[in-house]
């Protein structure tokens, strides 16, 4: 942490955030299942609950933005978005037509493909919403929510499914 404080002093963090990481986790087929996939989640954004209280994080230096939210008001979050960091809005911004070039220069750098990856040549559109829930039974949930409450992070798991966003 000391890394980021001497060297990134005035960092800014926007996070994009949803809640079908499971549900990525599962079709990637890279990892072994709902415990894994919890275990990952707790991770990743376990570290970005301990940046807010260790460098400080503030409200002028970390965003968070619901992929939910940017698929239902792509402008109107992006403009958000370009609030936060002072920047002047243009129109392009509030639409993603999907970029198949990019999808394939990302591959090629990294010689795979992803779920994440595939969607950069699509369009925003509505169908990866909720994916998490649609993806993993009752019972694996109630796995989820126990993995993740053995890292200490049920409230900020219980936020994510309820789809909101937890301040820095």
């Amino acid at each position: 942490m000391n890394f980021f404080k001497n060297y990134f002093c005035s960092i800014i963090i926007l996070l994009l955030v949803n809640n079908n990481v499971f549900a990525s986790f599962r079709r990637s087929k890279k990892y072994g299942g709902v415990t894994d996939y919890a275990d990952l989640w707790c991770d990743y954004l376990g570290q970005v609950e301990r940046f807010k209280v260790e460098l400080p994080l503030t409200a002028e230096t970390y965003f968070e933005i619901r992929y939910e939210a940017l698929v239902a008001d792509p402008a109107g979050q992006m403009r958000h978005v370009l609030e936060f960091l002072d920047e002047e809005w243009e129109d392009a911004v509030g639409h993603f037509a999907g970029k198949a070039d990019e999808h394939d220069l990302v591959q090629g750098l990294t010689g795979h493909s992803s779920t994440t990856l595939v969607q950069i040549g699509q369009p925003l559109n509505h169908d990866r919403v909720g994916l998490g829930q649609k993806e993993l039974t009752d019972a694996e949930m109630i796995l989820a929510r126990e993995v993740v409450a053995a890292h200490g992070l049920e409230k900020l798991f219980a936020k994510f499914e309820a789809g909101g966003t937890i301040p820095p």
